[in-house]
């Protein structure tokens, strides 16, 4: 039997179910260590390419960051993959 949430009144008929969205939620990569707002180490730059290369087809329509400069500097390369 189907789920009461996918019931319709007419038995055997399915309702179509919207399109099943994600929400990918990413931590800024490694920081270069001191300073109130550091930037982005050589090892965190890399891992954000990577991030941006695994990401660059998963029909990502909005990126959201935080204003410092390691989360800015985390979703960058992503941004411009995706224009």
């Amino acid at each position: 039997p189907l789920p009461s949430a996918c019931a319709t009144s007419n038995p055997g008929t399915v309702m179509a179910t919207p399109e099943i969205q994600q929400v990918y939620v990413i931590r800024h990569m490694q920081k270069d260590v001191g300073g109130s707002d550091p930037a982005l180490s050589a090892l965190g730059t890399a891992n954000a390419e990577r991030l941006a290369a695994e990401l660059k087809d998963a029909r990502i329509a909005a990126i959201f960051a935080t204003s410092t400069r390691r989360a800015m500097e985390t979703a960058q390369p992503l941004a411009s993959r995706l224009g």
